[in-house]
């Protein structure tokens, strides 16, 4: 279902370069005991065609898992690293993944999550990512444009 607007805005740094998204889409979003859970559908102007991304925010950590035309997990966990089976459309790789930080205020109806999280492959750096989410009721059930 639709019924939230998400706006995400990333930044991807890796050495000296530095590439910025930003989209809006609508999708789901709700508390499950303790964990919140925000789903979209990616958009093929990202390169992730046919795949629904959910993000499962617990008061520790954040995972962001991937089903359809892209199948990935990764555990974004403060200070801890975590090896993750990472899909990149040419094939998959084990990568690192450990989180610098994460912060959430989120409540029953939206909210902002922030996570930023170091990649690495093969124990050397790939890049860090920065992510900001905004999530908002979509009070007129109007779908966003990708």
């Amino acid at each position: 279902m639709d019924d939230y607007i998400i706006s995400i805005t990333g930044s991807q740094i890796d050495g000296n370069d530095e590439q910025e998204i930003s989209m809006t889409t609508t999708g789901s979003y709700y508390k499950d005991n303790d964990n919140y859970y925000i789903s979209y559908l990616e958009t093929d102007d990202l390169g992730i065609p046919n795949t629904t991304t959910t993000l499962e925010i617990d008061p520790s950590q954040v995972n962001i898992i991937r089903e359809g035309g892209i199948k990935s997990k990764m555990i974004l966990q403060k200070g801890r690293r975590h090896l993750c089976a990472y899909e990149t459309g040419m094939g998959h790789l084990m990568v690192g993944i450990c989180a610098e930080s994460i912060s959430a205020d989120l409540t029953e109806t939206g909210g902002q999550l922030y996570f930023s999280y170091a990649m690495d492959i093969n124990s050397e750096l790939a890049g860090t990512n920065r992510i900001h989410i905004s999530i908002k009721e979509n009070k007129c059930n109007v779908t966003a444009n990708h």
